[in-house]
C-alpha cells in the first residue's frame, strides 16, 4: 500500500510516501525493483473500499480471541483503526492476478513530489522522462463476500505463535 490516486484532489500523501518522498523515487525508479512491484493500492483505493464499521469491530473481536498473529498484533497496537487499510491490500493483492472481477488496475505515468511525497500526473507532453515513472495503480476494488470469506480464512488459518 502507498501513494495516492493522481487524479484525485487529495492534497496529502500517503503517510509512508510523506515521510520519505526520495525513497519512494528511488525504489519506484528501481531497474531492478520495476518489474517486482505489482501495484500501488493507493490511500483512496483503500479508504472508499474498507468494510463498514461493524464487520471490522467483528473482524477485530474474533481476532482478539485467537493466540494467532493477528490476535499479537491487536496487543502490540490496541488502536483498532490502525490496520484498517492493510486487508484491504493484501485482499488486492490476492487477487490481482487472479480475479479482475474484483480488482481493476491502471498504468499511469507520475512523478514523485520531492517535498510532498505526492504522486503528480505526467503531462503526456512533459518530455521530463528521467524524472517520470509508469506505476500500476489500483483503481477499483469490489469489497463484498469475496472479503469477508478471505478476511474469515485469515483467521481460521492464523498459526498459533
Amino acid at each position: 500500500m502507498g501513494g495516492n490516486s493522481p487524479v484525485s484532489d487529495n492534497d496529502k500523501a500517503e503517510y509512508n510516501f510523506a515521510q520519505d518522498p526520495k525513497s519512494v523515487r528511488t525504489v519506484l525508479t528501481s531497474p531492478i525493483l520495476q518489474n517486482r512491484i505489482s501495484c500501488l493500492v493507493t490511500a483512496q483505493a483503500c479508504s472508499k473500499n474498507v468494510i463498514d464499521d461493524k464487520a471490522w469491530d467483528d473482524i477485530i473481536e474474533k481476532s482478539q480471541a485467537g493466540k494467532g498473529i493477528l490476535s499479537k498484533v491487536f496487543e502490540v497496537e490496541s488502536s483498532k483503526d490502525t490496520f484498517k487499510y492493510d486487508p484491504v491490500s493484501a485482499f488486492v493483492l490476492a487477487n490481482l492476478l487472479s480475479n479482475s472481477d474484483l480488482v481493476s488496475t491502471k498504468v499511469t505515468d507520475v512523478i514523485i513530489n520531492q517535498e510532498t511525497g505526492l504522486l503528480i500526473n505526467t503531462p503526456s507532453n512533459c518530455g521530463d522522462s528521467e524524472r517520470s515513472v509508469s506505476v500500476n495503480i489500483v483503481d477499483e476494488v469490489n469489497i463484498g463476500s469475496e472479503y469477508l470469506s478471505f478476511i474469515n480464512d485469515a483467521m481460521s488459518n492464523d498459526p498459533d505463535i
